[in-house]
């Protein structure tokens, strides 16, 4: 059976059995950033196996002394890193005011990077001028940091938030949102007093193509973009009213989630609205490898997606949901406690696994599909990070803290093929991680915020189990359910009790929960039947002409193993142990007059037989004559009792062939292949009574 792979803390009926161990397994860790508020946005793999991190640092870094005016300032955040994390190079950008980087994506021609910036940017030699209080730009690099080209977008628009993705052909698409004149692809899209989100096609060169734009009322902000190699999507929250082409969503609370998937030429293919009355907002989503939506985010009171409902307990919770490529809500699970939490980003790696991180104060309960319970505690007053794992079916398989002292955010998470998940996200003050080997790896931060950057082993990914064949029982019987080895703790579901093999009296499907000492879960279904007593169906009563041969070719047998054919009679059976055959009669069956044929079909659970009567057409003188007409032999067979004593033979013309020919017996054969064609009278005698026959010789 198909095996599945999950990690939880279970609570059932009252009964707390606690998994500590770590299914994350901290390979190294690293951190980054001064003495100010340093933030990550956004990590990516390059070509190359680099890590590539974009965000914003406070002020210059020690080396850097080209540009004081930086020194006073978040500016962008650039750096590259080896596989383990190391520090390769790093630079920051900027101008007078704040610039950061929102988001990276990999491309051909190098990395392109979005940003927002306030006042002007200073890249190295390049240099733009923001047209409004806060910009949005775009500029490419190579893998060293050298930009190639930088440029605003959006023209006299005021962005607030602006996001890059990419699909496996390098086609990158830009989503953001504006108030005011907004400018695209060199024309203006929208004028001032106008605000909502725009969407485009970028050019290697940063140029613009296939603008669409959204305007709305109240308010907005982006969540997301995702892209792969035929559709893109924008995802965010709005309150009042979005206009969409001939559409306009209504927001149902304080904000409403939206999410349009466009094709990859801008054609809105689908548009898809949730929430309730609270604040309800979409901070990142994603495509699957099969072309389904994942999206993550959190919501206040309840959320209603499609036909399904989420409730909080307590301020904001976070959901995690998936959109089929129908655009129907596949499935919807919450993340929450009493405190405000939030999701913050999600990914899938090529085996469709769901990987989401997100903050949360005080603890947070994550429910699997069974009801049971995960429960996380935070290590700080502030909240803390964490990491969780869904496959693509919704069932929870990994839930990890990231437990610091005080508040920690995880901003972007990559999930490889080789079950590496790489984690870049702000902390404050302290965090405690411990290694493969029990030692504790510690990072400080050196001011108000810093930036780590984590690599764990998900060592849960290749945890399977095989809860064993398919298997079936009989009635009034039962079957224990019994693991293949032993584990720290397993359950059979439904209705199992911890670590108890199961009896099963009822068919159904079973699915074994096991715990390994690593603390990863797996479960695999297999199917208890209920074995079926034989039920058979031999035939109906059916006459045949004396000397002729019974096809059984409508018996029927089902749930059986074994089939057996039988007589009350002395004939033959062509094969008895078939279902389909044929029944020869002998001649003591035709002189009875009628047997009886059985069918007798079996299983392990027992054996049930059908029965029917096979009778023979009878003259009414009793002797029956076959085959007539005939060419070699002729039968006669008596039945009632009578027999032959003797038998006078004589031609049509009434001359005598053979005369009184002794008999005695209730069957007679006699050979007419010598004799020429013509009519023969067989003259019976019985005793007293003679019994005329007369035979067609061919």
């Amino acid at each position: 059976m198909k095996s599945r792979i999950y990690t939880i803390i279970i609570l059932l009926s009252g009964l707390s059995f606690n998994i500590r161990a770590q299914q994350f397994s901290l390979e190294w860790a690293q951190k980054f950033g001064r003495s100010g508020w340093d933030y990550v946005n956004s990590v990516i793999p390059t070509p190359s196996g680099r890590l590539m991190l974009g965000g914003s640092l406070k002020g210059t870094l020690n080396q850097d002394k080209r540009f004081p005016e930086l020194s006073i300032n978040n500016n962008a955040f650039l750096a590259a890193c080896d596989p383990r994390g190391n520090i390769l190079w790093q630079k920051i950008f900027g101008g007078k005011r704040f610039s950061n980087i929102t988001s990276l994506v990999s491309i051909p021609q190098g990395i392109m990077i979005s940003g927002i910036f306030q006042d002007s940017i200073r890249f190295d030699s390049l240099f733009a001028t923001a047209k409004s209080y806060t910009g949005g730009y775009l500029a490419l690099a190579d893998e060293q940091g050298k930009p190639v080209w930088l440029k605003n977008t959006g023209g006299l628009a005021t962005i607030s938030d602006i996001l890059l993705c990419s699909n496996t052909k390098g086609k990158v698409f830009m989503a953001g949102t504006f108030a005011d004149s907004l400018q695209l692809a060199g024309k203006e899209q929208a004028i001032n007093g106008e605000k909502g989100f725009f969407l485009a096609i970028l050019l290697p060169d940063g140029s613009e193509v296939n603008p669409v734009v959204i305007k709305c009322k109240g308010k907005f902000s982006l969540g997301g973009i995702s892209g792969n190699d035929s559709l893109v999507c924008m995802g965010g929250s709005f309150s009042d009213t979005l206009f969409v082409n001939d559409t306009m969503l209504v927001s149902a609370g304080k904000e409403d989630v939206f999410l349009m998937i466009f094709s990859s030429e801008g054609a809105l293919k689908h548009l898809i609205s949730a929430g309730g009355t609270g604040i309800d907002q979409v901070s990142s989503i994603t495509f699957s490898n099969s072309g389904e939506l994942c999206f993550t985010g959190c919501f206040e009171y309840a959320f209603l997606a499609d036909n399904q409902i989420l409730k909080s307990k307590g301020g904001k919770d976070i959901f995690v949901a998936v959109i089929q490529q129908s655009g129907r809500l596949k499935w919807l699970r919450s993340i929450g406690g009493p405190g405000d939490d939030y999701g913050h980003f999600i990914t899938v790696n090529d085996k469709n696994d769901i990987f989401v991180s997100g903050n949360f104060v005080h603890h947070i309960q994550m429910p699997d599909e069974h009801g049971l319970i995960i429960e996380m505690d935070a290590k700080s007053p502030f909240g803390n990070a964490f990491i969780a794992k869904y496959n693509m079916n919704g069932e929870l398989k990994v839930s990890f803290n990231l437990p610091a002292t005080s508040e920690d955010y995880c901003k972007s998470l990559i999930a490889d093929h080789n079950g590496s998940i790489t984690a870049a996200g702000n902390f404050y003050n302290r965090m405690q991680l411990k290694g493969p080997d029990g030692q504790v790896n510690e990072l400080m931060s050196a001011g108000e915020r810093d930036i780590f950057l984590l690599r764990f082993k998900d060592i849960c990914q290749d945890v399977i189990i095989d809860a064993g064949a398919d298997t079936a029982f009989c009635p009034g019987q039962s079957v224990y359910l019994i693991p293949p080895e032993s584990y720290p703790y397993f359950q059979w579901m439904p209705k199992g009790l911890p670590n108890q093999d199961l009896e099963v009296k009822k068919a159904a499907t079973y699915k074994l929960l096991i715990t390994d000492q690593h603390g990863c879960m797996a479960s695999d279904s297999l199917q208890v039947k209920m074995r079926q007593l034989p039920l058979v169906v031999a035939g109906n009563d059916t006459v045949i002409a004396s000397g002729g041969t019974l096809r059984l070719d409508r018996a029927t047998a089902e749930n059986a193993t074994e089939v057996n054919w039988t007589s009350d009679g002395s004939g033959s059976f062509a094969s008895p142990g078939v279902l389909c055959t044929s029944y020869s009669p002998s001649y003591a069956d035709i002189s009875k007059g009628r047997v009886q044929l059985t069918l007798l079909a079996a299983n392990h659970c027992g054996a049930a037989y059908s029965n029917f009567f096979l009778s023979f057409k009878q003259d009414e003188d009793s002797i029956a004559a076959f085959p007539n007409p005939t060419k070699h032999m002729v039968t006669f067979v008596c039945n009632k009792g009578k027999s032959i004593r003797s038998a006078t033979i004589t031609s049509q013309a009434g001359e005598v062939i053979v005369d009184k020919l002794a008999v005695n017996s209730t069957v007679m054969k006699y050979d007419l292949s010598t004799y020429p064609s013509g009519t023969f009278i067989f003259h019976l005698k019985d005793g007293t009574t003679t019994i005329t026959k007369v035979i067609t010789k061919l």
